[in-house]
């Protein structure tokens, strides 16, 4: 903290959730409401990976860097640990 520098991963992962939309179709269209209600509860979690985003932020907090990483790329080399 008192260098104000950071070195961060964040993880955005989208919530896919159609649920009710979906729902309140099947009132109108039962067969549409429904199958767009099963299409989304199975899909959910594929479209939640694929459009997850990884992020490391590095550098000053007046300047920072930051870079898309892979998901299973290793993480930023830690900073040196504070002495207490």
């Amino acid at each position: 903290l008192a260098a104000e520098t950071q070195n961060l991963r964040v993880v955005v992962v989208p919530n896919i959730n159609a649920g009710a939309a979906s729902l309140a179709y099947a009132l109108i269209n039962p067969v549409i409401g429904l199958g767009t209600f099963l299409a989304q509860y199975i899909a959910r979690e594929p479209l939640a990976r694929a459009f997850t985003h990884v992020y490391d932020i590095t550098g000053t907090w007046l300047t920072p860097i930051v870079t898309e990483a892979s998901l299973n790329a290793p993480k930023p080399a830690d900073a040196t640990p504070a002495t207490p």
